[in-house]
């Protein structure tokens, strides 16, 4: 389970990061909590 969890986090700080990059960054809250949903 910890494994799934480190590779859903590396994905949604790789999707930050694209985000950041792009005027629309309002979203980077809602990968966190799609991971803490997908985690539960």
């Amino acid at each position: 389970m910890k494994t799934a969890l480190f590779i859903i986090t590396l994905i949604s700080i790789g999707v930050n990061n694209i985000n950041a990059q792009d005027p629309d960054a309002e979203n980077n809250s809602n990968n966190e909590e799609l991971a803490s949903k997908i985690c539960s």
